[in-house]
């Protein structure tokens, strides 16, 4: 929930970021923007997924060498959704990488912003709120916080695979209660996902199609 955003803005800031004279070129080509864009997404997503894929994997060999393959399926549910974390922030970054060449410092800081807003001012911002709201109004307001922020949606949805209903003790009934069940609530987070995958891609591509290269 720190490393996966932070390595997924960091190094999408840095290799998607336009060159002068190498965007050119390449951009030059007699294929879409579009489609050089998402090829590049598409291949730092690969690069970052194989590196968790092999982090993921020894962990998972040495947790199941000492206890067993007890709690495999909730452990692949958590590489899924690094996974997925991975893909949002990919696209987030190309987002904020793909406009005017030669402002990769920019683009880098605005990815840390970013990832400081999503993983820590996010929550913060949504509990001072709540806390000066009535408890049906400040309920609802944090389960759609968890719902719509990316990070928390994926802390939600593995405390639900691994714990299930209890997961958040009496909260887990207000969740389940406002999104109308576990497979409701699944679908809500796996929605979120899609949508700040597809959003942030459609941005990006706007942004490069009108970019001066």
């Amino acid at each position: 929930l720190l490393i996966v955003p932070l390595a997924a803005l960091v190094f999408g800031a840095l290799t998607l970021s336009p060159d002068r004279g190498a965007a050119e070129i390449l951009y030059a080509q007699p294929v879409p923007r579009a489609v050089i864009l998402a090829g590049r997404v598409f291949g730092l997503f690969l690069a970052l997924g194989a590196a968790q894929l092999l982090g993921f994997g020894v962990a998972g060999l040495a947790v199941q060498w000492s206890a067993g393959p007890y709690g495999a399926s909730q452990f692949l549910v958590v590489v899924a959704l690094s996974l997925a974390l991975t893909a949002v922030f990919v696209t987030v970054a190309a987002a904020l990488a793909s406009g005017e060449p030669g402002r990769r410092a920019r683009t880098l800081g605005l990815a840390l912003v970013v990832w400081f807003v999503a993983v820590i001012l996010f929550d913060l911002a949504a509990l001072g709120v709540a806390s000066l709201l009535k408890s049906g109004a400040a309920s609802r307001l944090l389960i759609t916080a968890a719902l719509v922020n990316p990070v928390d949606a994926g802390r939600t949805a593995a405390y639900l695979a691994i714990e299930g209903t209890a997961a958040f003790g009496g909260a887990s009934l207000a969740l389940l209660r406002f999104t109308g069940g576990s497979a409701s609530a699944g679908a809500m987070i796996a929605l979120s996902f899609l949508v700040w995958v597809a959003v942030p891609a459609w941005i990006a591509a706007r942004r490069l199609g009108r970019a001066d290269l």
